[in-house]
C-alpha cells in the first residue's frame, strides 16, 4: 500500500513538472528590428509631391512555438503609418509591417516611435525607432536678416546664408530693396545642391532705435516662388 502510494506521489510530480515544462517553453517569441534610419532626406527627391513621405517595410518574425498574436501597432503620432500583412503569425513564420513617415515643413533630425503589443509575455511591447534628417530643397540660416551693430548715420550691414539640397539648383532674383536699404550682393543669382549663398545686405541709419526692412526674393522653385524676408537691427546715437 505504501509503495503504491510513493508510486502516485511521484507520478503526480513528474506530470505536473512535465505540463510546467511544457507550457515554459511553449511561448511565442517576437523578433523585430529596432531600429530604421534613413539619413538625409529631402522632399524634393521623393515621388509624392503633396505630403512626402519616406517608406520602409521591415519583417517581424515568430521565433517561437505557439502562434503570435499582434494586438495593437501603436505609432507615436499621426505623421506614421505602421500597417501590417497580417496579426497573427504561426511559430516560424512572419508577416511584414510597412512604414510610411510624413516629413515635417522644417528642417533637421526627426525621432519617432511604433510600439507592438503581442501575446509575447518575455517581451510583450517591441518600440521601433524612427530616424531621418530632414534637408528640405531650401534652407535658410534664420528666419530673419539679423543686421550687425551700428550706429546714426552708418551703413549697417546683415547677411542671411541660402543652402540648396535635393537633386535641383535654385535661381533667386532679388527685387530692389526699399529706401535706405542697399544690396550687396547680386541681385540674381544660383545656388547649385548642395551650395550655399549669401544675401547681404545695408541699411543706411539716420535715426537711433530699431529699425526694419524688407528683401523681396523670387526664385524658380516650385515650393518657394517668393521669399519675403525681413530684416531687424538697431542703430545707437551718433557718437
Amino acid at each position: 500500500m505504501m509503495l503504491k502510494q510513493r508510486y502516485n506521489y511521484w507520478f503526480i510530480v513528474l506530470f505536473a513538472i512535465t505540463v510546467c515544462g511544457t507550457s515554459l517553453y511553449a511561448q511565442p517569441k517576437i523578433v523585430v528590428q529596432d531600429t530604421i534610419n534613413w539619413g538625409a532626406v529631402s522632399p524634393d527627391t521623393i515621388l509624392d509631391d503633396l505630403e512626402p513621405t519616406v517608406y520602409y517595410s521591415i519583417p517581424i518574425y515568430n521565433k517561437g512555438t505557439e502562434p503570435l498574436i499582434i494586438s495593437e501597432v501603436k505609432p507615436s503620432c499621426g505623421c506614421t503609418a505602421a500597417p501590417i500583412d497580417k496579426n497573427v503569425v504561426p511559430p516560424g513564420d512572419s508577416t511584414y509591417m510597412h512604414i510610411g513617415l510624413k516629413l515635417p515643413n522644417q528642417n533637421g533630425e526627426l525621432h519617432k516611435l511604433i510600439s507592438i503589443f503581442s501575446n509575447d509575455k518575455s517581451d510583450s511591447v517591441k518600440v521601433v525607432n524612427l530616424f531621418a534628417v530632414v534637408e528640405r530643397p531650401l534652407q535658410l540660416s534664420s528666419s530673419f536678416i539679423p543686421f550687425n551693430k551700428g550706429s546714426v548715420g552708418d551703413t549697417i550691414r546683415g547677411q542671411i546664408q541660402l543652402t540648396v539640397f535635393g537633386k535641383s539648383p535654385i535661381t533667386f532674383k532679388i527685387q530692389s530693396p526699399g529706401s535706405h536699404t542697399r544690396l550687396y550682393s547680386p541681385s540674381e543669382f544660383t545656388i547649385q545642391p548642395g551650395g550655399s549663398g549669401m544675401i547681404d545686405v545695408g541699411y543706411y541709419a539716420d535715426k537711433p532705435g530699431a529699425f526694419s526692412c524688407q528683401v523681396v526674393v523670387n526664385t524658380d522653385h516650385k515650393e518657394y516662388p517668393h521669399l519675403d524676408l525681413w530684416g531687424y537691427g538697431f542703430a545707437d546715437p551718433k557718437k
